[in-house]
């Protein structure tokens, strides 16, 4: 099971792997690299954004 990136750095994860390990696609994660290799750890749900409307 390969994983990779694309063009844009997003890490690519083959779908089974994804099922293996019981992901959903609103995990989050922190990537560390370690050498050769990479660790994903699970991190916290990101900061929420705000958007307010302007007053004239």
């Amino acid at each position: 099971m390969l994983s990779g990136s694309n063009g844009r750095g997003s890490l690519i994860i083959p779908k089974n792997l994804v099922e293996h390990l019981a992901f959903s696609e609103k995990d989050s994660f922190k990537v560390e690299k370690d050498g050769p290799d990479i660790t994903l750890k699970a991190a916290g749900n990101p900061p929420r954004t705000i958007l307010r409307k302007r007053t004239v």
